[in-house]
């Protein structure tokens, strides 16, 4: 191969370890379809022909970081010459997934702050679910988006989807500080009357 067998070897398995890594911690993201959005582009090994790498479309981050391993792995068919350029791009490229990956699991942390709330006012306020939830959903739909049409554009925009979620929670905890409205505690009266 030309390169140190061992430093080959060793950096292989550490990108096996990424890939289930990844794969393992995007089972987690509900609101992302575990991790199946298409988000990154990536370049691809091609060696029929003539050799070079080609951009995919965007693709979900476990599929980028399987299409790098595999440049990393046909990079001993092609000509010694070629080789280096291929592997800093295709390191370039999973710098960038690794990076997707990140943003992607901020803005995980955000939707499960969302979604922990969420339950947390269920059980004390199930008559006030049905907003939050809607807000909720509009929240992780613009969330999605942001993500799905530009990732890298993440650090950018961050700070104004935290502060939409402090936003939301704040304003949910002050409904849940003025406690149960009178007209639910009669119908609940009723109810225990009519039981």
């Amino acid at each position: 191969m030309g390169i140190g067998e061992k430093p080959y070897t060793y950096m292989m398995d550490t990108l096996r370890k990424i890939i289930r890594k990844v794969e393992e911690i995007s089972t987690d993201w509900w609101w992302f379809e575990q991790g199946s959005m298409p988000v990154i582009q990536v370049r691809r090994l091609v060696t029929n022909g003539e050799i070079k790498l080609d951009w995919t479309p965007k693709v979900p981050v476990v599929h980028g970081l399987k299409i790098i391993y595999n440049n990393f792995d046909k990079i001993g068919e092609i000509p010694q010459e070629k080789r280096l350029g291929i592997a800093i791009k295709s390191a370039q490229d999973l710098y960038a997934v690794l990076l997707a990956v990140t943003y992607i699991m901020e803005a995980h942390d955000l939707a499960e702050r969302l979604n922990k709330f969420k339950e947390k006012l269920s059980r004390m306020r199930p008559d006030a679910v049905e907003v939050f939830v809607e807000e909720m959903r509009r929240f992780i739909s613009r969330l999605r988006e942001t993500l799905l049409s530009n990732i890298m554009s993440w650090p950018n925009v961050k700070n104004e989807f935290v502060k939409i979620v402090e936003s939301m929670i704040k304003k949910t905890e002050r409904i849940l500080g003025e406690g149960i409205p009178r007209e639910v505690e009669e119908v609940k009266k009723k109810e225990l009357v009519g039981a």
